[in-house]
């Protein structure tokens, strides 16, 4: 939990090519980890970093939506807590498209 958050403040002082090149590949790593634990934390910082992702967008949008299908309670919870943020950031023709598509499986 004090990781994310001082991954989240990190960023408020990186560029965006900074984001794009060191901290979403460390949340794509976070979010394939063996421990749910890591997962949550991916989930909880993809909001916060989506619109400066760049070229990356679609890769951390996919991942969010395939964390969607986790059976981990915790995982869900956190997907559950953020897709809100999630969708305020994304681009409104994919919030159809995907992340409704994804409610059903929370």
């Amino acid at each position: 939990d004090q990781a994310q958050k001082s991954i989240l403040s990190l960023c408020k002082n990186l560029s965006d090519a900074e984001i794009q090149n060191h901290v979403v590949p460390l949340v794509l790593r976070m979010a394939g980890g063996d421990w749910f634990t890591s997962r949550v934390s991916a989930v909880n910082i993809i909001p916060s970093i989506y619109s400066r992702a760049g070229p990356h967008k679609e890769k951390i949008r996919t991942k969010f939506l395939e964390l969607c299908n986790e059976e981990t309670p915790m995982v869900r919870r956190a997907i559950a807590a953020k897709i809100g943020q999630l969708a305020q950031n994304i681009e409104k023709d994919l919030i159809i498209q995907e992340l409704m598509l994804s409610l059903i499986h929370i």
